[in-house]
């Protein structure tokens, strides 16, 4: 589901001409998965992995 999420994202960004960047935070394990297409645009991803590392119980 994961990776049909991304395709169906990166397909949204060609057909509107949008920049996307998209953080998936698994809640079992915190594993984060990140799909960015302009570098310039998103988070900083120290800033994401400190914001999620201060939410694990």
């Amino acid at each position: 589901q994961k990776n049909h999420l991304f395709r169906r994202t990166f397909k949204y960004s060609i057909e509107y001409n949008a920049d996307i960047s998209l953080v998936i935070t698994l809640r079992h394990n915190r594993q984060i998965f990140f799909f960015n297409l302009n570098s310039l645009w998103s988070p900083l991803y120290k800033q994401l992995v400190c914001y999620f590392a201060g939410v694990k119980k």
